[in-house]
Order: C-alpha cells, then structure tokens, then sequence
C-alpha cells in the first residue's frame, strides 16, 4: 500500500481502472461518503475512475482514500496533506555595519518559496512600517531604513509567514559625531 505526502495547496488525482464500466461508484474518506465540492471532484470516463482534490489543505484533506463499485471496496489509500515551512536559502544580510546615524540600512534574504507574510524585527519586537520598507519579490526579501537612527542598533531578523525566523544580524549604528 502506498502512502501519499502532499504539500497544502497541491492537487491530488487518484485513478484507478476497472474492468469494465459501471455505475454505483461512491468514493470514501475515512470511511465515510466524500461529496463533491469546489475543492473535490469526481470523473469517470468508461471503465476510468478519478477523484480529484484541487487545493488540499491538511484538515480537510488528510485522511484514508478508497473507492466502492457495486459494494466491492479498493484498497485504502493514506494520503496526508502538510503545510510547507519556507526555508532561507541566503541568510539576512545587512549592507554594512556598523553604519553611522542617518545613513541607509538595508537587510536582504531569500526563501526557497514565495511568502504568504514577512516581518522585520528588532530584538525580537516588530519594527513600525513607517521606518521600514519592505520588499518582496518572488523568494527575495528586501529590507530599507532610511535615516538610521542611534536606537536602531541590535539583532534584526526576519520572521515569514508567522512561524519562521532568520538567524539574527547584529547591527550596530553609531553616533554621527563632528570631526575636526
């Protein structure tokens, strides 16, 4: 029997040939009759049949598949639907440090997947929206602060998604002092 991993959002097809068509077809999850609906569909072309699932989510899609034709049941089918963590593939990087009061501190990473949220923090508290930019493009993260200021030094990092968080970059801004 096989085990089936999917990752939330991914379309499962599950097939299966009979030999011959027939009718009286009722598709099982968890031993209970599956209805169609805009996530589930059922196709059968002749002695075909296919169930399919368009964006699975892992409570409501995870579960023990089979098919009953004329109340002979298939095997069962584990299937489990996972949400997908984002992973860094390049570290938080900041564009020099230590940076003196008033200059631009920008902060870049990137995923190996598109973000559904990202955040920046320092020492572990949100930094207002109105002091940072944030950019995302596809897998890429872009951070600026502009006019850096003297409490903006200590440990940055990014959280994505709402439950993962890069390794932290020490930043240290120093005081813009008169040289003579």
């Amino acid at each position: 029997m096989m085990k089936l991993k999917f990752d939330i959002g991914e379309t499962l097809n599950f097939e299966c040939t009979l030999n011959k068509p027939f009718n009286e077809i009722v598709w099982f999850k968890d031993s209970q009759p599956i209805e169609q609906d805009e996530h589930v569909q059922f196709v059968q072309d002749g002695p075909k049949l296919k169930l399919i699932i368009k964006d699975a989510q892992p409570k409501d899609h995870t579960g023990t598949y089979s098919v009953q034709v004329k109340n002979v049941e298939s095997d069962k089918v584990p299937v489990t639907v996972t949400k997908k963590v984002p992973k860094f593939v390049k570290d938080l990087k900041a564009n020099k440090t230590p940076l003196t009061e008033g200059e631009q501190l920008i902060l870049e990473c990137e995923l190996d997947m598109a973000p559904t949220s990202v955040q920046l923090q320092i020492n572990g508290e949100k930094v207002p929206d109105d002091r940072v930019k944030t950019e995302v493009k596809d897998k890429k993260l872009k951070f600026t602060l502009d006019n850096v200021k003297l409490d903006e030094s200590g440990d940055y990092t990014v959280k994505v998604n709402d439950e993962v968080e890069s390794k932290p970059v020490a930043i240290k801004v120093n005081a813009d002092v008169p040289k003579f």
